[in-house]
């Protein structure tokens, strides 16, 4: 089975509703006056992620793409999601997970092993001289 049936899958186990839509091309997001690291919140679950700015929202670009992130740095507010985030066409969340490891993550993409495609991430302290210190991760 490829990837596109593993990020169908996870549309479909989708549990959070939004309780607010994305911004559109919103001049003000761009100046900050949202803060510097909007966040939506759900009703069915206790997960945080990035208020997206969507520069248009159209039908036509309805087209089931994900968009995969890997937050970090000193504007993630506190409780917000700092791992792996997968967001759908409409900027609501797919999938996310808090935990892995107390520093951040990277390269959050799907990759085939032995016939089967998987999430696969790096998660540690950047901070480590070289190239930091952490763990590769296949879910």
């Amino acid at each position: 089975m490829g990837k596109h049936f593993y990020l169908a899958l996870l549309a479909f186990l989708r549990h959070a509703v939004a309780d607010v839509e994305p911004f559109i091309n919103d001049a003000r997001f761009d100046a900050g006056d949202y803060g510097t690291y909007p966040t939506k919140t759900y009703h069915s679950s206790k997960n945080v992620s990035p208020r997206m700015n969507m520069l248009s929202m159209n039908e036509q670009c309805r087209d089931g793409a994900y968009t995969m992130l890997t937050p970090r740095g000193g504007q993630v507010p506190k409780g917000v999601a700092a791992g792996p985030i997968i967001l759908d066409d409409a900027g609501d969340l797919i999938w996310t997970q808090i935990g892995w490891g107390s520093g951040n993550t990277y390269g959050l993409t799907v990759q085939e092993f032995k016939g089967k495609d998987y999430l696969t991430f790096w998660a540690g302290d950047d901070t480590v001289r070289g190239h930091g210190e952490g763990v590769s991760y296949m879910v």
